[in-house]
């Protein structure tokens, strides 16, 4: 189970999932854990593969790539950007800027928007110094989180000043949308858009036939032609990687689902329903909490972009400082499992033989892992995590037999 930090101010628990427009999950609810952390609770049997939570794609706030070029006119309308400043604001600033708007018109959304976090200040990107940065010891989360704070500094430098919201608004906004959002691929179109086209095809279709422009078999073909062509075209630009078209979604209710790195698969768009769902990844009891997967994440990157370390994380690992007294370890980044082939074949070259290099590899483990767990300060859980990783592979290592 994962460890989450409580991200909802005490109004959330007051808050009920049929309240938020749309959102369909009939046996969920809102409700504390077994760690005090708020979350999404079974309220019956849920059997794997079925429906957790769904929300409509017209109740969530979305960002594609397709609209990066362009603001939209509302927006524009309103004062909060021109084209230039929603082009230089990033996907994370255009997404907050969709939240923003949201929060002072949509009124359906009042009762998800008096849920969410008044402040963010577990988030290093948050409440994190340049000093607190400098003195961060683990390389990869500093460089997360001074990557993070170029993001959020070239969105403020885009957005502000701004007659429309405050400096402190947009930064809420910026948190929320690192924390809450999820990203997928982008179809052409929305089903709505869909069956427009298909709608126009069809009346063309009629009026060919009714005008006397030709027999009712050409008009057929005329029609079923637009409509595979209608959901092919869809079809092959969300597969077409090179396209590297994205959407970026902060979907209402589903996003009170807390992460476990157990999890395979989060929320996603349904084509046909037109909405963004989630699954269930096992069978769940009544009471029992559900989860999502925020991605393949190790617990420098939890940590960085949502505020929590999860306890002995599937998908950790832990890179040795650049520094290191054993060469071959110098930067390097292990996992729980094993290492790579690089690290391995570097350790045998240093070393002299496998069995050396091995010795080694395994000593050099344990000697960071009991660094990492004797570590104290902001860090000391992410630490300890880390000390797991290293033990972990240092058995793996010992057991290996004639090889790496």
């Amino acid at each position: 189970m994962a460890r989450a930090l409580v991200l909802l101010v005490s109004t959330a628990s007051a808050l009920s999932l049929s309240s938020l427009q749309g959102v369909d999950a009939p046996k969920l609810k809102i409700g504390d854990n077994a760690l005090g952390v708020r979350g999404l609770i079974a309220t019956d049997t849920i059997k794997q593969g079925e429906q957790l939570i769904a929300a409509p794609r017209a109740s969530a706030l979305e960002t594609t790539s397709l609209e990066a070029k362009n603001a939209p006119r509302e927006l524009k309308r309103a004062g909060y950007c021109d084209d230039a400043r929603w082009q230089q604001a990033g996907w994370q600033g255009r997404l907050a800027l969709r939240l923003l708007k949201a929060r002072k018109d949509e009124a359906e959304l009042s009762g998800w928007f008096a849920a969410l976090p008044a402040s963010y200040d577990e988030l290093p990107v948050v409440s994190w110094t340049d000093a607190d940065l400098n003195d961060c010891a683990y390389a990869p989360l500093r460089e997360v989180v001074s990557e993070q704070k170029k993001r959020w500094k070239k969105a403020e430098d885009a957005l502000l000043p701004s007659s429309s919201f405050t400096q402190k608004d947009l930064r809420w906004a910026l948190a929320t949308v690192l924390t809450r959002s999820f990203s997928g691929p982008l179809e052409a179109s929305s089903p709505t858009q869909r069956l427009a086209t298909v709608g126009f095809a069809a009346w063309l279709a009629g009026g060919y036939v009714v005008g006397g422009y030709g027999p009712w078999e050409t008009a057929l073909q005329g029609f079923l032609a637009v409509a595979l062509a209608t959901l092919l075209s869809d079809y092959f630009v969300a597969k077409n990687d090179d396209l590297n078209l994205e959407r970026h979604v902060l979907a209402p209710g589903v996003d009170f689902l807390n992460h476990a790195g157990v999890v395979e698969g989060g929320a996603s768009y349904e084509y046909f329903g037109d909405q963004f769902a989630v699954r269930a990844h096992d069978d769940l009891r009544q009471g029992d909490e559900a989860f999502a997967s925020y991605g393949a994440k190790s617990n420098a990157l939890l940590l960085a972009n949502y505020g929590f370390v999860e306890k002995d994380n599937p998908h950790d690992d832990y890179v040795f400082p650049a520094q290191y007294p054993f060469p071959p370890l110098r930067g390097a980044r292990v996992t729980r499992t094993g290492f790579d082939e690089t690290v391995a074949k570097a350790a045998v070259s240093y070393s002299g033989s496998q069995e050396a290099a091995r010795e080694n590899l395994a000593k050099a483990c344990r000697s960071q892992a009991a660094a990492l767990e004797s570590a104290e300060g902001p860090l000391a859980e992410l630490s300890r995590e880390h000390a797991k990783v290293l033990s972990a592979l240092a058995v793996v290592t010992e057991a290996s037999g004639g090889g790496l």
